[in-house]
């Protein structure tokens, strides 16, 4: 293959690969240099709402721009609550 294109094509891309690898050599070297002592040198994950928030979030915008989906949404979460609520089955 490098010869179709004779050696110009063969020094390009011995170029090329030996910029890939001198970037993911100093690459590793720059982090190793930064890393604190034991610790892995990420940062820590912040702290994010709860899924069901996001969730809520989400659904709220869809059923205000797809208002018969909203309506059907609030129909289901309405009648979920009133025939399968907790303190319905408290009372034993």
């Amino acid at each position: 293959m490098g010869r179709y294109f004779g050696v110009a094509n063969q020094i390009l891309a011995s170029l090329i690969s030996l910029g890939l690898a001198a970037m993911s050599v100093s690459g590793f070297l720059m982090w190793r240099k930064r890393k604190p002592g034991r610790a892995i040198g990420a940062p820590s994950r912040p702290q994010l709402d709860s899924p069901m928030r996001a969730w809520f979030r989400g659904l709220t915008v869809l059923g205000i721009v797809f208002q018969m989906m909203g309506l059907t949404m609030l129909i289901v979460w309405m009648s979920n609550r009133l025939l399968f609520s907790p303190a319905r089955y408290s009372t034993r």
